[in-house]
């Protein structure tokens, strides 16, 4: 039986409270299309599992932030 292992959110409507209850249900959590660095920020600091970006430009944002 196929189960799924994520749940993807649009990046606008994401709480910590989303997050949590998905944690404790053993899922990742997946936001999509934060495009703009202040937005990625925030997702990091609430702590989403995966970003789909549909922006590329800031993807340096994001190897800067996860490389330090």
């Amino acid at each position: 039986c196929w189960s799924p292992q994520f749940k993807d959110y649009n990046f606008q409507y994401i709480t910590a409270q989303h997050i949590k209850e998905a944690h404790k249900e053993g899922l990742m959590v997946v936001v999509w299309t934060p495009n703009e660095p202040e937005d990625l920020q925030k997702m990091i600091d609430l702590g989403v599992d995966g970003i789909i970006l549909t922006c590329f430009n800031n993807f340096n944002y994001l190897y800067c932030v996860y490389d330090t």
